[in-house]
C-alpha cells in the first residue's frame, strides 16, 4: 500500500523563509557595495594628492634647475619657465620676468590650478606672485637657493605652494 503524504500537512513555510533569507542577503550585499565605494572613492582621493604632490615636486625642480626655453626668454618668448642661470642659483631678471606675465599666463606655464611663488630672504618676502590659497588640498614645497641679482648672490628660500 502507496502512503501519500499531503504537503500541506508537513509544515513548511517558505515564503516567509525565503524573504528572510533575500532580505539578510540584501542588507549583506548594501554593506559590501558601501563599503567598496569608500575604500575606491579614498584610494582615488589618495592618487589625487600624490599625483599633485609629484608635479609640484617636478615643477619646483625646473623653477630651480632650468634656465628654461629658449634660455634667455623674456615674457614675450617664454615657451617653458625656469629661472636658474644654473642649479639652484636663480636669475634675478628671469624672477622679475616671471613675475611680468598675468596669473593666467603663469599657470598655464607652470600647468598648475592654483599656485603661489614666494622668494624670502630672512623672513622678508623679495618676490611673490600667484594667487591667494583656495583649494582643500594644498602642498607646500621650500627649497634653498642662492639669488644672483643686483645686490650680487644672496641665500634666499623659494616657497611654492600649490592646490587644488
Amino acid at each position: 500500500m502507496v502512503q501519500f503524504i499531503s504537503s500541506l500537512s508537513k509544515g513548511q513555510a517558505f515564503a516567509p523563509d525565503f524573504m528572510a533569507s533575500v532580505a539578510v542577503m540584501g542588507v549583506m550585499l548594501t554593506a559590501f557595495f558601501v563599503s567598496w565605494n569608500t575604500i575606491i572613492d579614498s584610494q582615488l582621493a589618495a592618487g589625487e594628492d600624490r599625483e599633485m604632490y609629484a608635479e609640484g615636486q617636478r615643477t619646483v625642480k625646473t623653477l630651480i634647475n632650468s634656465p628654461g626655453t629658449p634660455t634667455d626668454w623674456n615674457n614675450q618668448t617664454v615657451e617653458s619657465v625656469g629661472l636658474a642661470e644654473r642649479p639652484h642659483v636663480l636669475n634675478e631678471s628671469k624672477v622679475e620676468e616671471f613675475k611680468s606675465l598675468s596669473y593666467s599666463e603663469q599657470r598655464s606655464l607652470l600647468n598648475a590650478r592654483g599656485f603661489k611663488f614666494e622668494i624670502i630672504e630672512s623672513g622678508n618676502f623679495l618676490h611673490e606672485t600667484g594667487g591667494e590659497i583656495n583649494g582643500e588640498n594644498v602642498d607646500i614645497f621650500s627649497r634653498n637657493v642662492m639669488l644672483n641679482g643686483s645686490k650680487g648672490f644672496r641665500r634666499v628660500e623659494v616657497k611654492y605652494t600649490l592646490w587644488r
